[in-house]
């Protein structure tokens, strides 16, 4: 008898018997904890504490303590107390850990310069012990409405560093002075004086929201009827007329050298940025490079929506939705294998493909929820997936998304170049059980199909993991964008960011049109958590705001999750018979890096 064994089938024989292996391997070594004890150990006679222990949770990585020792900088933390063996703060931790701190002789000293105005923006350079400043280390800097005076050693400006005779003898702070440069109109408070100032806005996007900026600028114009007018096109016309600019973030961020800062553009018009203004995870993509270059607005939200009917008979009438990739997955074979019968056209999990705008969910989601994002900035855009662990992720990542949207994936779902009424229209006619729905508008049409659909949450569905990233859900905002428009005064600049804060301000307004505001006050207040509009209670159920996440904002992001991401690496491989996966995985990070690097 000749016997075969499937392709899928293989693979999972030869990991059990790996992982027996390893079992047997480890019976002799002791159970594998929850949380290890990292002891610091500062590593010089005389100090008052010879060590600090902490606990750190498997799989976690430590932190890089920065004790304090006069006289001396710290050079880093060792596995050896005689420091031959640095400890790299990237690698998870599988043990107890000591760990043995190196000094050198301070000699220099970290001299920061601090802007002194927005979110905190400084450089550092270093000077060595008694010496002055080298000019020429010295940042340059400007401040739209400002004249820069001089560097000072307090933030009130009271006294001025001078780079020729003072000399550095310790770690400090210098602060940049400002004087108001008369460059726009300002009353006795300093306040800027607006009168009858023209603001012309630029909608780039519309996805069933250009009516609703027709109501917020015909609202603000009244408000400030005499002072400050908004005119709101679709057509941009002279590119040297329009200041503001509503766009997708990551596709402004290709070419954000043709925009001001918003930090910038705010603080010119007088407008406090708070660092909660919004949700921090989904606003990534705003900032560039550490700073807020774009006004996040809304989000969109991807989400599964499901059949009810099939969900209550595969899944019961009372019990949770699924929370994570084991539930669903075994809920999605047991539809099929219950539908197929009946239904030679049923799938479990169907994903439509459209433009770049919506690759997000199904390219970036399993990657984030099991620990290898793309990328991230830390002070420099960095790609993780040289670690071993990271790398192993990524490939559980692809695994995952395989066997849900694979052609030939375990739960037999599929994938296809449909727009987003494909998904809806296969899961309201029984022939899929979910359907991922990225494009904010399908809100409305699933609100208007409430006793056939219902919404299920991404949060968590593409890992098994849980730690902190398991529950992201994949978003990228819309927002307002400051262009570097020739014919614009300083004043009208001005006049476009106290636009730009009402209309923040009144987000609320999108939700109806299924956009979710991303300022933390609009989606806290009584007006969106007890509204009444069905749109608006359907995003009530995509999931919670502090979980939306977005990339971090690069000019090469969009091109690293639409292009490299979706098109070139994930649509081939769930079209593929998913024996080379983790070729798949190598190729995109080589792909990532080419781009990052």
């Amino acid at each position: 008898m000749k016997i075969q064994i499937g392709k899928r089938i293989l693979p999972v024989i030869l990991g059990l018997l790996l992982a027996l292996t390893s079992l047997a391997a480890f019976a002799g070594c002791g159970e594998e904890k929850d949380a290890y004890t990292v002891v610091y150990h500062l590593n010089y006679t005389g100090a008052e504490r010879t060590e600090r222990e902490t606990s750190v949770p498997a799989g976690a990585k430590a932190v890089a303590w920065q004790p304090v020792r006069d006289g001396y900088a710290l050079n880093g933390w060792y596995t050896d107390a005689s420091c031959d063996n640095e400890y790299d703060f990237d690698s998870a931790v599988r043990s107890d850990l000591d760990l043995y701190a190196g000094w050198r002789v301070q000699d220099t000293y970290t001299v920061t310069f601090d802007y002194n105005y927005g979110s905190g923006n400084t450089e550092e350079i270093y000077v060595k012990d008694g010496e002055t400043i080298d000019t020429k280390l010295v940042p340059e800097i400007s401040r739209l409405g400002r004249t820069f005076n001089g560097w000072y050693t307090e933030a009130a400006c009271t006294n001025e560093w001078n780079m020729e005779t003072d000399t550095v003898e310790s770690n400090m702070t210098l602060y940049a002075g400002y004087t108001v440069d008369g460059s726009v109109p300002r009353d006795d408070n300093g306040d800027i004086v607006y009168e009858n100032v023209v603001v012309n806005a630029w909608f780039a996007v519309d996805f069933g929201t250009f009516s609703v900026f027709q109501q917020l600028a015909n609202e603000f114009n009244a408000e400030y009827e005499g002072k400050i007018s908004v005119n709101v096109t679709k057509t941009l016309g002279s590119q040297g007329a329009f200041s503001l600019r509503y766009q997708q973030t990551p596709g402004k961020s290709e070419n954000e050298d043709t925009y001001y800062s918003a930090e910038q553009v705010y603080d010119l018009a007088g407008i406090e940025l708070g660092e909660d203004d919004w949700y921090e995870q989904a606003a990534r993509d705003s900032y560039v490079e550490g700073e807020l270059t774009s006004v996040p607005i809304v989000a969109g939200v991807p989400f599964f929506v499901y059949n009810k009917s099939l969900m209550e008979k595969y899944n019961g009438k009372d019990n949770p939705l699924p929370s994570n990739f084991t539930e669903l997955s075994d809920l999605l074979k047991e539809a099929y294998e219950g539908e197929i019968g009946s239904n030679p056209d049923f799938i479990g999990a169907f994903a439509p493909y459209q433009s770049w705008s919506w690759r997000e969910a199904p390219s970036y989601a399993a990657f984030v929820q099991n620990g290898a994002d793309y990328y991230e900035y830390d002070g420099g855009y960095v790609n993780r997936w040289d670690d071993p662990a990271v790398f192993e992720n990524a490939v559980t990542a692809m695994e995952n998304t395989y066997d849900l949207f694979g052609s030939n994936g375990a739960c037999h779902g599929g994938a296809a170049s449909e727009d987003q009424g494909g998904a809806i229209t296969k899961v309201r006619n029984g022939d899929a059980l979910i359907g991922m729905v990225t494009y904010p508008e399908n809100a409305r049409d699933i609100a208007s199909n409430s006793s056939t659909l219902g919404v299920l949450p991404l949060s968590g569905l593409f890992t098994d993991s849980t730690g902190e990233q398991a529950g992201q859900i994949p978003v990228h905002t819309i927002g307002f964008a400051f262009y570097r428009a020739s014919d614009v005064s300083l004043t009208e600049l001005a006049a476009a960011a106290v636009f730009t804060d009402y209309v923040s301000r009144n987000s609320y307004k999108f939700a109806e049109s299924g956009w979710y505001p991303v300022r933390q006050s609009v989606v806290e207040s009584d007006t969106f958590q007890n509204s009444t509009n069905s749109t608006v209670q359907t995003l009530l159920q995509v999931g919670k705001p502090e979980n939306f996440r977005s990339l971090d904002g690069s000019r090469r992001g969009k091109a690293i999750v639409n292009v490299n991401a979706a098109g070139s690496i994930l649509i081939p491989a769930l079209n593929s018979d998913g024996t080379a996966l983790r070729d798949y995985v190598s190729d995109l990070n080589g792909l990532i890096k080419g781009d990052l690097y």
